[in-house]
């Protein structure tokens, strides 16, 4: 039940998914790809890791705000 408007899923081709992942995000295993967690990562507009937040951690949710100003 997901508001579409404020969120986004990736979606696709399990090796798509993985490459982007795993490759690309720097994100999950060779042995299970596709996964969840509560990571986020932020990426700049140019598809550069600027950096990885625990969701479930406040503070760190907090640092993941400021920087994305700074990107603004």
């Amino acid at each position: 039940k997901a508001d579409a408007q404020r969120w986004y899923f990736l979606t696709g081709d399990r090796e798509e998914i993985h490459r982007l992942s795993y490759k690309g995000f720097k994100v999950g295993s060779v042995d299970e790809p596709v996964f969840h967690s509560t990571s986020m990562i932020l990426v700049d507009e140019s598809g550069q890791i600027r950096g990885y937040y625990d969701g479930t951690d406040q503070e760190k949710v907090r640092e993941l705000f400021f920087d994305i100003a700074k990107l603004l």
